[in-house]
């Protein structure tokens, strides 16, 4: 997937900033899963539950960190790093911050989009 500026996201870090939420991979637990682009994978995990189905990360304190790669070596989607968030109960307000780091190789026609301050992070 790419970013707004046409660059991918190689790798993605989320911050628990209140130490409460969770993520889910979907995927995560089929080494074999293979899907061709993204709504193909989206399509695949509305299929899956989160309770029993791929793996469930949570935080175990405030400031935790979860860092994840996008993409294998060779720029193709990697379907294990397919995630989202889960809801938390009524009471409780989730704090969540992200940080990505892109890099613009892995997008067709980067070479023609001029490097600016804007494009360091998504």
């Amino acid at each position: 997937m790419c970013c707004a500026s046409n660059t991918r996201c190689w790798q993605t870090v989320l911050y628990y900033l209140n130490g409460i939420g969770a993520t889910w991979f979907p995927f995560a637990d089929d080494q074999a899963a293979v899907v061709s682009d993204h709504a193909e994978a989206l399509a695949q995990a509305a299929s899956l539950d989160p309770a029993t189905d791929g793996l469930r990360v949570e935080p175990l304190s405030a400031g935790d960190a979860l860092a994840f790669f996008n993409f294998d070596g060779g720029g193709n989607m990697e379907p294990l790093a397919l995630h989202a968030g889960l809801e938390v109960a009524a009471t409780e307000t989730k704090w969540v911050g992200s940080h990505f780091f892109r890099v613009p190789a892995l997008c067709e026609g980067f070479a023609e989009k001029p490097a600016d301050v804007n494009n360091i992070l998504c």
